[in-house]
């Protein structure tokens, strides 16, 4: 068995990303001689963790020199590679033991919810060795950058295709379909230069989830990790070059953005530059109608084509009124609407009574003549929540 230890300092940006993982944290990557974790074999683990160190630089800009301390980071890396079919367990015994030396609480991986942990589980059971995925908190950057890819626009969601989209260097060429060839040719006749192409790909998987990371920035603002610090209604030009009014919302983001992002739809259009945040939503002029849920409560009045409430319908003639039911029992208001995803907890509006499109009014950012308009503490947290929809079914939004 080998076990080969690189040492890698942290860029700047690489250790901005690091509040983004918890402590004691490890990264994992697996290669296999195939897919099936009843026949195949794990021959080489990658893991990788973070260790911070202070290192101390001058300050001699005063007389007296002044030495200052500055937090830096490396992330070890350390493959496991079996040498024989027959060392397989070793690596698997040792990946075991790295894992509570560390005092390991979460695995870091790449596509490893569907294979990479479950493999590992089942080589570990086949020669009765303990390991549990269940037991630790697992983040899965494909998973991740899936859930991204919406708003990023990834080519693909293979590794490599998202590495190249955050400019990643990497110098391995190979896939590991590729290198199980690779492998068998190294357990006949084990060259150094054999050796040298399996352990890059592992080696380039482990660097290059560090570049990854960078996915939970943008993961964190489609969950919701925004303020809107303003938001007003605006006429403009849309995609076609027709007049369009947009309902417009500045944010502040509280994670910093590697890559600025733009992304025009007809539905939404998103502008993201660093740690700010500029949100367009097209906006609907018109005359809808708020349902009330407590209609048996109500009159409806045919020819004023209006509900009242009990306790004042008493007070005219029966031949002006009947009981309202669920079709009319509405509350009419003319004024700018945007279209919800969902209906969900939000005051809603609707067209008719069996629309199955919903609307929530922002009429109240409309200022009157002469009056500045105050951003109303309730309305910002309902647009919150409305944004916070829209961005969690990004990829159903045309």
């Amino acid at each position: 068995m080998k076990e080969i230890i690189t040492r890698i300092t942290l860029t700047s940006d690489q250790v901005s990303f690091l509040p983004l993982i918890p402590d004691k944290t490890l990264f994992a990557d697996i290669e296999t001689t195939g897919l099936s974790s009843a026949k195949d074999q794990i021959y080489c683990i990658g893991t990788s963790y973070i260790e911070t160190f202070d290192t101390q630089t001058s300050n001699a800009i005063t007389s007296n020199t002044q030495t200052l301390y500055t937090k830096t980071a490396d992330y070890v890396i350390c493959q496991l590679f079996a040498e024989s079919t027959e060392e397989e367990p070793l690596i698997l015994q040792k990946f075991l033991v790295l894992l509570k030396d560390r005092q390991i609480e979460t695995l870091l991986t790449f596509n490893g919810a569907s294979f990479d942990l479950p493999f590992l589980k089942k080589r570990c059971e086949s020669f009765s060795l303990n390991f549990n995925p269940a037991l630790f908190l697992h983040i899965d950057l494909y998973q991740e950058a899936r859930f991204c890819q919406p708003l990023l626009g990834f080519t693909g969601l293979k590794q490599k295709q998202i590495e190249a989209f955050f400019h990643a260097d990497r110098k391995d060429e190979y896939s590991g379909k590729e290198l199980i060839e690779v492998y068998r040719q190294y357990l006949k006749e084990p060259k150094e230069e054999l050796l040298h192409l399996l352990l890059l790909h592992n080696l380039d998987d482990m660097k290059g989830m560090y570049e990854l990371l960078s996915i939970r920035c943008y993961l964190k603002f489609l969950q919701g990790n925004f303020q809107i610090k303003k938001a007003e209604l605006e006429s403009d030009i849309d995609y076609e070059g027709n007049q369009k009014l947009y309902l417009t919302l500045q944010l502040d983001l509280y994670s910093m953005l590697p890559r600025n992002i733009t992304l025009i739809k007809p539905d939404i259009q998103i502008l993201l530059k660093k740690n700010r945040g500029l949100i367009r939503i097209p906006v609907l002029s018109a005359a809808l109608k708020y349902f009330l849920k407590d209609f048996k409560n109500y009159y409806y009045l045919p020819e004023e084509d209006t509900v009242i409430h009990k306790s004042v319908g008493q007070y005219v003639d029966s031949g002006y009124k009947i009981p309202a039911c669920k079709e009319n029992c509405c509350l009419k208001k003319e004024g700018y609407f945007i279209r919800l995803i969902h209906a969900g907890n939000l005051p809603y509006f609707q067209e008719h009574y069996k629309s199955k499109n919903f609307y929530f009014d922002v009429s109240d950012l409309q200022p009157f003549p002469g009056r500045p308009f105050k951003q109303k503490k309730d309305l910002m947290q309902n647009l919150s929540a409305v944004l916070s929809d829209y961005l969690k079914h990004l990829k159903k939004l045309v």
